[in-house]
């Protein structure tokens, strides 16, 4: 990626609300330098605010070879994800809880057919928020107001200022920026599925 390498990744955090997010994540992105605690505000010129950015620069190097190779080998992905992995424990015997269990076989199910074989066709149904990552430029005029405009669905009180199909669809909003990234006019972006050895 060369000397500017740094310049051309960027981590998003993405939080449902304030509320949701864990204290401890807040504490530890405050000591990283990406969030300030008290400076949010729920109304800017009496327009509801539907998003945070707070941003943080660093030039951290992990390793000179360090490389998203997709991004990097195709200029046509807009969007990749990896495998994601439920912690088993110690000789795998977090299993014996039939939550975590269920958890493995479904994940596991998602990283062993269903992704893989999206992938082939350049289209992966949901880039899970937890391991995915995005080409920005493919982000921009459309696919990124798409995602956001759930924010904007619901009044002060938490009640819906939409219909309810439409209000249902924004509940899987992972779903609509992957298809709005594919279905983007104008652009063949498409989605990757890796599997990542570090």
């Amino acid at each position: 990626m060369g000397n500017k390498g740094w310049q051309k990744i960027v981590v998003l955090i993405v939080a449902d609300s304030l509320n949701k997010i864990n204290e401890r994540a807040l504490n530890v992105l405050s000591l990283m330098g990406c969030y300030q605690d008290g400076i949010i505000q729920k109304r800017v010129r009496g327009k509801p605010v539907t998003a945070h950015l707070f941003e943080y620069t660093t030039q951290l190097m992990v390793d000179d070879d360090f490389k998203i190779h997709s991004f990097d080998r195709d200029q046509h992905v807009g969007g990749a994800c990896g495998e994601i992995k439920v912690d088993l424990g110690y000789k795998c015997r977090n299993l014996l809880n039939p939550l975590i269990a269920s958890q493995n076989f479904e994940y596991k199910i998602s990283n062993i057919l269903d992704k893989p074989s999206e992938s082939v066709f350049g289209y992966i149904s949901v880039l899970p928020g937890a391991f995915s990552a995005y080409r920005y430029k493919a982000l921009l005029n459309g696919p990124l107001e798409k995602y956001l405009k759930g924010e904007t669905m619901y009044d002060d009180s938490g009640a819906t200022k939409t219909g309810i199909f439409e209000a249902n669809m924004y509940l899987a909003e992972d779903c609509i920026l992957s298809f709005e990234l594919v279905i983007k006019k104008h652009e063949s972006w498409k989605l990757k599925y890796m599997k990542v050895t570090i």
